[in-house]
């Protein structure tokens, strides 16, 4: 083990050498459930829900082989008994700390490759039966040299297979409906700005490749606009704008946008 490199909601994943392959890897662990930050990684040999989620996500990722997905290089147990699976490292920043960077229109729009290779990976995923459900600028990395990988398909759906992740879903969208005081981008299950209307009205059976498309929308119309096409002081007044306010066009927004661009935005 080689360091910490990111954190998630039930995993984390760490920094890893392969011997046999003689390659820097990221391994992602399984938390344990209840630990102080989630540090500890769980232990047990049991089929539970969360490592039944665990393996499905490292499952359809695995199989979805493509050149702006992460590839899976093996999956197991460690000596601890902790699940855990490895994947290509990818060295870089995700694609909202790069606009964040961004000062103006111009460079912004030369993070426009980096939503092109979205694109690329959702209409792959889509071909092989697999909705993201959860685009946003933050699931994307931009790699050192350039590349932009789609991450985090823990609650992809795949057609065809009963929908294990519906209920978690069900149960993050009360959980930012709860948060009232809670600002939209510091909640636990993350910000519902790029959310389509169909998950933020938690109609979590209508959720299918067209609300891929509709975050795609989003990621372009905050990289045209210079911010998501909605956003509220908190979490809920956020999902309200979702549900219920028309989206301003953006070259209302920003007049300098190419018009061609702005039309696919909206």
């Amino acid at each position: 083990m080689r360091g910490i490199h990111g954190r998630g909601g039930q995993a984390r994943v760490l920094l890893a050498f392969d011997k046999q392959m003689e390659r820097e890897v990221a391994l992602k662990v399984l938390r344990e459930p209840g630990s102080d930050e989630g540090t500890q990684p769980a232990r047990t040999k049991r089929s539970t829900p969360g490592s039944l989620r665990f393996l499905r996500e490292a499952r359809i990722t695995g199989q979805l082989e493509h050149p702006n997905i992460v590839p899976v290089y093996e999956v197991g147990r460690r000596s601890d008994g902790s699940l855990y699976y490895t994947m290509r490292l990818v060295r870089g920043r995700t694609l909202a700390k790069a606009l964040a960077e961004c000062h103006g229109l111009q460079e912004r729009l030369k993070r426009l490759g980096s939503f092109w290779d979205m694109c690329h990976a959702v209409a792959f995923a889509h071909s092989r039966g697999v909705v993201h459900r959860d685009i946003k600028p933050d699931n994307a990395m931009v790699g050192e040299y350039g590349e932009t990988v789609l991450l985090d398909w823990g609650v992809a759906k795949l057609k065809g297979e009963r929908d294990i992740r519906a209920r978690d879903l069900h149960r993050e969208l009360e959980k930012l409906r709860a948060s009232a005081e809670e600002t939209a981008f510091g909640t636990t299950v993350g910000t519902p700005s790029y959310m389509s209307p169909e998950q933020a009205k938690g109609l979590v059976d209508e959720i299918d490749d067209r609300s891929d498309v509709w975050g795609l929308g989003a990621v372009l119309y905050e990289i045209l606009t210079g911010r998501p096409p909605f956003a509220g002081p908190t979490a809920v007044e956020t999902l309200e704008k979702v549900t219920g306010t028309p989206l301003a066009p953006v070259r209302e927004v920003c007049p300098e946008a190419p018009p061609e661009l702005a039309a696919v935005a909206e």
